[in-house]
């Protein structure tokens, strides 16, 4: 073994979505398994992102509020979103949410969601979840 091989990966992988609740996946009978497809914190993009948020916070010398913060977080995670597989009100929308990061954005911001704004955090800090075994 060398070192090489646990190189995190560049390519999103996938995060499949769990009940806030009792742990188990979410997943539809029609549209299977919930998922969110994310590119990890080693990535250019994240990294870019990341930066720009910085830049922002010591550019604002303390006069932006915790929500514009926490919306500006929300926009990062939407950036490093490729994918997703989620329904959001199958009694109104009858078919998965149609990717966009705006549309992620507003998911990730909306707070009856941060349970999954959470698991999104949790999955691209956890590196082993880039690295293929």
């Amino acid at each position: 073994m060398d070192l090489s091989s646990l190189k995190a990966s560049q390519e999103a992988q996938v995060l499949e979505l769990l009940h806030p609740a009792n742990g188990t996946v979410i997943k539809d009978s029609e549209f299977g398994v919930f998922t969110i497809s994310l590119l990890s914190s080693d990535t250019n993009n994240y990294k870019s992102e990341y930066e720009k948020l910085m830049k922002a916070a010591r550019e604002s010398k303390g006069t932006i509020s915790a929500r514009h913060s926490e919306e500006k977080a929300c926009v990062m995670l939407a950036k490093i979103t490729t994918g997703c597989n989620i329904i959001l009100d199958k009694k109104v929308d009858k078919k998965p949410l149609k990717f966009s990061t705006t549309a992620m954005k507003d998911l990730y911001f909306n707070p009856e969601y941060t349970w999954l704004r959470e698991q999104v955090e949790a999955f691209i800090r956890d590196r082993g979840n880039f690295i293929k075994s």
